[in-house]
């Protein structure tokens, strides 16, 4: 099934418009971890635990890529595991891995996240042009996702995407107007398509104009929680329908509590975090 067909589907199963973000720290981890000799397998240990908890209120848990090959030499492995945890749960799984290259080793990155971690969607980065893009994209006339790199959650982020290429565009709304182009790569009966967007929930006034822009593209929002967005500001990121995005939470929820109650808390921060996104958009 076309990848945004499943994501609405998940999201009217759920109810939810949560995405979990698994970006885990073996610092981090609750006390019951310190000292493990085994750093890969304390975090499969952790991830499986939070999306045991939480993969009744989030349409989908979003894995970080750093945070896995950091681990080492088991990283990416954990990776894998962790993948396929989820989607054993019946969640779908996003990698946020940011990929991008010229066209060959593009299509190696894409093999590698779609074939062998068996990702659902993942994050790509769209500067190195459209050919380097259109690998991801035959993926998305399957059933696969990508979300597109256009205003990011960081602070920063304005020094390059908020730079204008016209009197009237800026480069991230350049980049809004090449999706619009390749929606057709992976439109579904729902009328969504596979081909997304990564747009900042700490940019609200930015994302009035792009959800303007891309009307048929789900939104990856990141920025809530942590960053310091919160649900007030978000009804601009979805459609009337109160659909077409998934916001996206991590340490808010995964370090929700270091003790022993810490999968309870990650599910109440969830919960909570789904209840007051619904309770903004009156849905």
């Amino acid at each position: 099934m076309n990848f945004a067909d499943q994501l609405v589907k998940a999201i009217e199963k759920k109810d939810s418009r949560v995405c979990v973000g698994l970006d885990p720290v073996f610092e981090k981890l609750p006390l019951e971890y310190a000292g493990a000799s085994d750093r890969a397998e304390a975090v499969f240990s952790f991830s499986k635990r939070i999306i045991d908890a939480v993969k009744g209120d989030c349409a989908c848990v979003k894995a970080n890529l750093g945070f896995y090959l950091a681990l080492g030499d088991g990283g990416f492995a954990t990776l894998r595991k962790t993948i396929a945890c989820a989607k054993g749960e019946g969640l779908l799984t996003i990698v946020d891995c940011k990929a991008n290259d010229i066209g060959n080793t593009a299509e190696a990155y894409a093999k590698s996240f779609f074939g062998f971690l068996n990702a659902d969607a993942i994050t790509i980065n769209p500067l190195l042009g459209s050919d380097s893009v259109m690998p991801f994209l035959d993926y998305c006339s399957r059933d696969r996702g990508v979300f597109v790199l256009v205003k990011t959650s960081n602070a920063s982020s304005k020094d390059f995407q908020d730079l204008k290429t016209s009197p009237r565009k800026t480069l991230s709304e350049e980049i809004a107007s090449k999706i619009v182009e390749w929606a057709e790569y992976g439109l579904g009966s729902e009328g969504y398509s596979s081909v997304g967007a990564v747009v900042g929930a700490t940019f609200p006034e930015e994302a009035k104009k792009l959800r303007r822009a891309m009307k048929k593209q789900f939104f990856l929002v990141p920025g809530y929680g942590a960053q310091g967005a919160d649900a007030k500001s978000l009804k601009s990121f979805f459609d009337d329908e109160g659909l077409g995005a998934i916001v996206s939470a991590s340490r808010s929820v995964l370090y929700a509590s270091g003790g022993k109650d810490f999968a309870e808390a990650a599910d109440k921060a969830a919960e909570k975090m789904k209840d007051e996104i619904n309770s903004a958009l009156g849905v």
